[in-house]
């Protein structure tokens, strides 16, 4: 169905921007994959910035987080591709990118969209629908972005061709200005100052060219900045440091209410001594009890001549009722 409503169709591919402002990765936060992708990236162009858009790539929601993630990937304005990626599996692990809300989802992005799913030798509906397929992560990675190198001598070769080609022109110019001269005779102070001007204005072009590639070097090295700035490992010191905070107060915790409970239970144990008809009974105290074993509380529980045991702290006496006295 989705071959016949034309979403696999090469004429509806976007390219790939020549260098992206910004790059929206879409993976499990926890996986492989997000790794490898990050480490090409940072590689490769490490001044271009980074967003990742958590979401999960297996199991019964995975497809709808994948949908959601590249909905809110096409709401950032600075981010211009997406890499949509995850390491390899079965097909079942696979499953969600063969899900059709998920084609759809990738069909209708506004962003170019690489998928890199698994290894080459797993395909998936995803790849058919995406503008671009790459065999693996890495390669989606190195896709979305040249290497700067290749890109600082690019920039190097164009200069050298714009200022070859400023002074083609100003030679042209200068050689007219030379046949000007020879056939006018009374004009050569005009033509004089027009050489003069025109040097001017190369001199400026030149110095304009320079200047802004000055400026467009010190942007590189404020982004180069900013991005060491929001470096993941600063941020993960700080939790670290906030997670040893937690524990120590949790242990601190754990040991007042310990030491409570042990206060309690002594409390107790000391109560139940002293409630112990053995504690009683060690103080002089003696406990009658009839032939059934029960404990007399009256003179009026037995008869005369009746059988009674009387149980010491230390020892029982068998004894006989001889007299009742109320």
């Amino acid at each position: 169905q989705l071959s016949e409503e034309g979403l696999f169709l090469a004429k509806h591919k976007q390219a790939l921007p020549e260098l992206p402002r910004a790059i929206g990765v879409i993976s499990s936060p926890t996986g492989a994959a997000i790794h490898d992708v990050l480490s090409v990236l940072k590689r490769r162009f490490p001044l271009v910035p980074i967003i990742v858009y958590p979401a999960q790539v297996q199991g019964e929601d995975a497809a709808q987080s994948l949908v959601k993630a590249i909905q809110l990937a096409n709401r950032k304005p600075l981010v211009e591709v997406i890499i949509l990626c995850r390491g390899g599996g079965s097909l079942e692990d696979l499953n969600a990118f063969n899900d059709e809300q998920l084609a759809r989802a990738i069909f209708a992005s506004e962003l170019p969209i690489v998928c890199g799913v698994g290894h080459e030798v797993d395909v998936t509906i995803a790849d058919f629908v995406a503008d671009v397929r790459a065999p693996t992560p890495s390669v989606a990675a190195e896709l979305v972005v040249p290497k700067q190198e290749d890109y600082l001598d690019y920039l190097s070769a164009l200069e050298q061709q714009l200022l070859k080609l400023l002074q083609y022109r100003l030679n042209q110019h200068a050689q007219t200005l030379d046949h000007l001269t020879k056939r006018l005779v009374d004009p050569r102070k005009k033509l004089a100052q027009d050489k003069l001007q025109i040097q001017s204005q190369w001199r400026h072009l030149v110095s304009n060219c320079r200047l802004q590639l000055a400026t467009n070097s010190r942007a590189l090295q404020q982004l180069q900045f900013h991005l060491e700035k929001l470096h993941p490992r600063q941020r993960v010191e700080l939790n670290q440091l906030q997670i040893r905070t937690v524990a120590h107060r949790l242990e601190q915790a754990m040991r007042q209410q310990q030491n409570q409970h042990q206060s309690a239970c002594s409390a107790l144990a000391q109560q139940l001594h002293t409630l112990s008809p053995l504690s009683t009974l060690a103080r002089g105290y003696a406990i009658a009890q009839d032939a059934q074993g029960r404990t007399l509380k009256n003179a009026d529980d037995v008869e005369i001549n009746d059988k009674v045991e009387v149980r010491l702290s230390e020892g029982r006496l068998n004894c006989r009722v001889e007299d009742k006295v109320q």
